[in-house]
């Protein structure tokens, strides 16, 4: 009887507990811990990979990862069971996904995709607006029939990892009205009310620059996507950082 986040997490954490005979409240909770940080772990290794199969470049991947694991949120993150570091974790693995199946599109590989994919929906429904990224990708990679198996997977893994999502949709969907109700209105719910009174987008920018990644690290952000567009779309036939076939990857990853 609760949808504010997805049940995959709850699930996951419950079966791993009973798995190690931890499933008490106190256990629950190293357990919860030490889930957090596997998936952070993952990410930097799928930021690799994703760096890697972009750049083709060794020392370009390592500083990737690297940057990644010593920013503020991420660590501050996985010394607590949230659902966003599983969360950012499955992100990073359906962006590396997609970026393989352009390159190699196959039925299978949609299957995989609808997999994570609805293990992003039962972590936390927001992933929502990745759907019509995947449908469009899957379509003119592939074929209309190709994004038929991708929905059909989506669908199934959905009801395995969040099955009362379906069961009981009535609670389901108001529990997400809900949510989207608090987006909208930060006046409803006493914990939002610290949002009031901000600069849309501004106010995230300014704390992803001051807590998120920190001002280093940010302002290699800024200076490496000023670069990364300038050779896309200025200077591509004299580009030196990434190759004519991995614009579309490139724009994807953006």
């Amino acid at each position: 009887y609760f949808f504010n986040y997805g049940s995959l997490p709850i699930y996951l954490l419950k079966a791993v507990s009973q798995i190690l005979d931890r499933a008490d409240y106190q256990g629950m909770l190293y357990i919860g811990r030490y889930l957090s940080i596997s998936f952070d772990l993952l990410t930097i290794i799928v930021i690799y990979k994703i760096v890697r199969l972009l750049f083709k470049n060794e020392k370009v991947a390592l500083f990737s990862s690297f940057f990644y694991a010593i920013a503020f949120f991420p660590i501050q993150n996985s010394h607590f069971f949230t659902v966003d570091t599983l969360f950012t974790f499955l992100t990073t693995l359906l962006l590396y996904q997609l970026l393989v199946y352009i390159k190699n599109p196959s039925t299978k590989r949609t299957l995989v995709i609808g997999g994570i994919f609805a293990a992003l929906l039962a972590t936390k429904f927001t992933a929502i607006i990745f759907l019509p990224i995947i449908l469009f990708i899957v379509f003119i990679k592939k074929s209309f029939l190709s994004s038929i198996y991708s929905l059909s997977s989506i669908v199934f893994f959905t009801f395995l990892f969040m099955p009362y999502a379906f069961l009981d949709f009535p609670k389901f969907w108001s529990d997400i009205s809900a949510q989207l109700t608090m987006s909208r209105n930060p006046y409803i719910f006493p914990y939002t009310l610290q949002y009031v009174g901000t600069i849309p987008y501004v106010y995230y920018l300014k704390n992803i620059f001051l807590w998120g990644l920190g001002p280093i690290i940010s302002i290699f952000s800024m200076i490496g996507l000023i670069v990364l567009l300038f050779n896309c779309y200025i200077v591509k036939r004299n580009s030196r950082v990434i190759e004519e076939s991995n614009h579309f990857r490139i724009i994807i990853v953006l």
